[in-house]
C-alpha cells in the first residue's frame, strides 16, 4: 500500500502517498510516527511522484487544494521526474513555513536526496517543520554562506573605487597642460592687398 492515513482529534489529517515507491513499508511507519504530532497544526503528507507534466510548484498547489482545500497544512513533495524536492503549505502552517523557510530547509535536506537517501530526506523536512511549528529556529547554513559572499563581493568592489580614486590622474588645467611642451611656431611672409573697404590678411606657413 502506498497509502497512509490518519485523522487527528481535530480533523487534520495525515497522508503517506509514496507513487514513486521511494520508502520501505519500515521507513513509511517511522515516517508515520514523526508526521503525527504535526497534525496538531494542520493536515501534514508526504508525496513523491514519478511523472509529472508541469512544474513541481503548479503540481503541488493543486494537489493540496485538491486534497485539503485552503485549511492549515503542509506538504513534502519528492518529484522524481523532474528531480525536484518542495514543501507547500496553507492556512495558518504557511505563516510559519513561508516560501522563505520552505527554501532553507529543502537547502539544509537537499543532499539526502541526491543520495538517493529518501527517508532521511524526508525524516529531516518534518523534524525542521516541527522544530518552526514550535516557535523555534532552524540552521540556515546557506543563507549564512550567500551572506558571507554578498559581503565579501561588496567589500571587493569598494576597495575597487577607492583604489580607483586614489590612484586616478587629474585632469590638467589648460595653462598646466601647455607647460613644459616644447611649443614652436613657424611663420612666413605677410602680405596685404587693399581692397576697397576692408583689409583681406592670410598667413602663409
Amino acid at each position: 500500500e502506498n497509502l497512509y492515513e490518519y485523522k487527528s482529534e481535530s480533523n487534520y489529517r495525515l497522508l503517506i502517498e509514496d507513487d514513486a515507491n521511494l520508502l520501505t513499508e519500515e521507513e513509511k511507519e517511522k515516517l508515520y510516527d514523526k508526521m503525527r504530532p504535526l497534525t496538531e497544526y494542520g493536515h501534514i503528507a508526504f508525496k513523491s511522484i514519478s511523472e509529472n507534466n508541469t512544474t513541481i510548484q503548479a503540481y503541488s498547489r493543486e494537489y493540496y487544494h485538491k486534497t485539503f482545500g485552503k485549511e492549515s497544512g503542509t506538504v513534502f513533495f519528492i518529484d522524481m521526474d523532474n528531480r525536484k524536492i518542495y514543501i507547500f503549505s496553507d492556512g495558518n502552517n504557511y505563516k510559519v513555513i513561508t516560501n522563505g523557510k520552505a527554501e532553507i530547509i529543502t537547502d539544509n535536506i537537499y543532499q539526502y536526496a541526491s543520495n538517493q537517501d529518501y527517508y532521511n530526506c524526508a525524516y529531516y523536512a518534518y523534524d525542521q517543520i516541527e522544530t518552526l511549528l514550535e516557535g523555534n529556529k532552524i540552521a540556515e547554513p546557506m543563507r549564512h554562506i550567500s551572506n558571507v559572499v554578498v559581503a565579501i563581493v561588496t567589500a571587493f568592489f569598494i576597495n575597487f573605487i577607492i583604489v580607483l580614486k586614489t590612484t586616478s590622474i587629474k585632469k590638467p588645467k589648460i595653462n598646466e597642460s601647455l607647460n613644459g611642451c616644447d611649443v614652436s611656431f613657424q611663420i612666413g611672409d605677410i602680405y596685404g592687398t587693399k581692397t576697397g573697404t576692408h583689409r583681406d590678411r592670410k598667413s602663409v606657413v
